[in-house]
């Protein structure tokens, strides 16, 4: 499917008919339950049958419980339970559920690819897409993703206005066009199952539940929750789920390998030394050592003609400091003279040392 122009990123609303029973058609449905199964049914396992409960009308088709509402919920109580309903009370169950049926439900929504709201905006305090993974907005967007963002009507303000109806924002998901079918993942303020399930009856097309990862990982800097755990809008009605894994093949982030911060960066952001990657602040102190030719971070030991010694360098080849100078020096470059505290002079300094009283120092290089 070309879904170029379903992605508007106008607020608009959109109406589903629905053959379904409306919440205050299900709450009267469970008033009739309750009152007819008060002396055989536990609390615990009346909610337990509600969520068993197929909310639409009729279902037609093949399956254990189809038919029109009142008739799958006296067959699910009487293979549940051994409760078998009266006509009366299937009659009463009948009744608040056509009333109640084929309801019209409206939404709020639009499509966006900036990334740029406020957390929390669209129910979604908690993703760490806006805090330790900040940068994976930015993976998603190079890599063609969206979001839809739906919204709800309030009585306040509100932060957002369609046709002089006051919104604020109710849920979001992120979304990928893959080939001719629509990935989403991560869904928050409404269940990922749930927004998928609207723009699949929005858009006329089948919905299941697949794997997401991103370069074979669901834990990496573009985190799918659950486990990988997403949905896919298609036309193909044989897609089941749990059948299918799908990877968004973005552009990779990493972690440095030497400093323990938790920021993520492009390849082309790094460095890359002996099958390494380090981020800019780390090579910003990196040093590369002119006797072993190894990298290291940190302070870097310079000798008096510019050459670079690594600490392990430094010791293994008996390197000293001269406190006259100033300066570090390799062993062939030390006199037999010692200072006022008893430190090697350099041969550079000896010719013109005179000593003096010794005075309080800090020692920080030892001989």
């Amino acid at each position: 499917m070309d879904f170029t122009d379903k992605l508007h990123t106008d607020i608009r609303r959109v109406d589903i008919t629905e053959d379904r029973i409306s919440e205050k058609g299900q709450e009267a449905v469970k008033i009739i339950i309750i009152r007819a199964t008060t002396n055989s049914l536990t609390t615990s396992s009346r909610i337990s049958l509600y969520g068993e409960i197929d909310w639409r009308w009729k279902v037609t088709g093949k399956g254990p419980y189809v038919g029109t509402l009142p008739k799958r919920i006296g067959k699910l109580l009487y293979k549940r339970h051994g409760i078998k309903l009266s006509s009366d009370v299937m009659a009463e169950i009948g009744t608040a559920g056509s009333m109640h049926a084929s309801h019209v439900r409206s939404y709020y929504m639009r499509f966006d690819r900036t990334f740029e709201w406020q957390r929390g905006t669209f129910g979604d305090r908690s993703s760490c897409f806006f805090t330790c993974r900040d940068r994976a907005r930015e993976s998603m967007r190079n890599g063609g993703c969206w979001a839809v963002q739906m919204f709800t009507p309030t009585e306040d303000s509100g932060d957002f206005e369609h046709e002089g109806v006051a919104l604020r924002g109710l849920a979001r998901a992120w979304m990928k066009v893959q080939e001719d079918d629509m990935l989403i993942w991560n869904g928050y303020g409404l269940d990922t199952r749930e927004v998928a399930k609207i723009l699949a009856e929005i858009w006329g097309l089948h919905y299941a539940k697949v794997r997401i990862t991103d370069n074979d990982q669901p834990d990496g800097l573009v985190w799918i929750n659950d486990d990988g755990k997403g949905y896919i809008l298609t036309e193909r009605a044989e897609v089941c789920d749990g059948e299918e894994n799908y990877d968004l093949m973005l552009e990779p982030y990493h972690h440095c390998d030497n400093c323990e911060s938790e920021s993520w960066w492009r390849e082309d952001e790094m460095s890359p030394i002996n099958g390494h990657l380090y981020c800019p602040s780390c090579m910003e102190v990196a040093c590369e050592c002119e006797e072993c030719d190894e990298f290291y971070f940190g302070d870097a030991y310079e000798l008096h003609d510019g050459t670079q010694l690594c600490p392990s360098c430094y010791e293994r080849l008996g390197a000293f400091f001269c406190y006259q100078c100033n300066q570090y020096f390799l062993p062939e470059d030390r006199s037999d003279l010692r200072d006022e505290y008893g430190f090697r002079v350099c041969n550079h300094c000896a010719p013109n040392y005179v000593p003096r009283e010794a005075e309080e120092r800090e020692v920080e290089h030892v001989a």
